[in-house]
């Protein structure tokens, strides 16, 4: 389950956990907006204290993730955010790195060299391996190692999702754009959510299953 820090309560946590979920993923970051506002309290501003609490009611395995190289991000806060890893003590933890779209409204505000959307504050390339690199150092310091490029976790709990994709197991991808394996033959749904609902179940059914031979069984 990945939740809003500054959403959760004790009582959905219980929730979750009696109906099987067994990890809670949370958003951590922290970054210094001053000409932005400070960070909403619902997606970061509670997680190094309450969500820790709240999320762990009946669930055992707390997630972090983070985000490197966000608009307003600085040495400092980015220190911030790993601290409250060691508060939470979370079993797995995520880095990403900031991935721009030039097609998107702060990536053409970035190539115009604009302000809007705080493009004018987003780190530098450099920067955002320097927020990465320390997060590495840091995370396996508490014994959270690397095992994906962004992903970390303690001996054990390395997640079994991710871990599929490197074994080449079979996974099934339902939804548009969504991404399928069979063990043999890769394959992925229409990225258009129209073009996707038109599909007749027939055709979403062999979009999936290749032959009556695919390890799934699908005739």
């Amino acid at each position: 389950m990945e939740a809003a820090p500054g959403t959760i309560t004790s009582g959905r946590a219980r929730q979750w956990a009696a109906a099987g979920i067994n990890r809670v993923s949370l958003a951590c970051n922290r970054s210094s907006k001053k000409r932005f506002g400070e960070p909403d309290e619902a997606h970061g501003g509670d997680c190094r204290d309450r969500d820790g609490t709240a999320a762990r009611g009946g669930n055992r395995q707390l997630q972090c993730g983070f985000d490197c190289g966000l608009s307003g991000q600085t040495e400092a806060s980015w220190h911030e955010s790993l601290e409250w890893v060691e508060r939470l003590q979370p079993k797995h933890v995520s880095v990403y790195m900031l991935e721009v779209d030039e097609d998107s409204r702060l990536g053409k505000e970035m190539l115009l060299g604009g302000v809007r959307y705080g493009a004018d504050q987003t780190p530098s390339d450099d920067q955002t391996a320097a927020f990465y690199e320390t997060a590495v150092e840091r995370l396996t310091a508490m014994g959270i190692a690397r095992y994906e490029i962004s992903n970390f976790g303690r001996p054990g709990f390395e997640s079994r999702h991710n871990l599929k994709y490197w074994k080449l197991e079979p996974y099934a991808g339902f939804g548009a754009d969504a991404h399928s394996f069979d063990g043999r033959v890769r394959r992925q749904n229409p990225e258009s959510i129209d073009e996707y609902v038109t599909m007749s179940g027939d055709a979403r059914a062999r979009n999936l299953c290749r032959t009556s031979a695919s390890s799934w069984g699908c005739g």
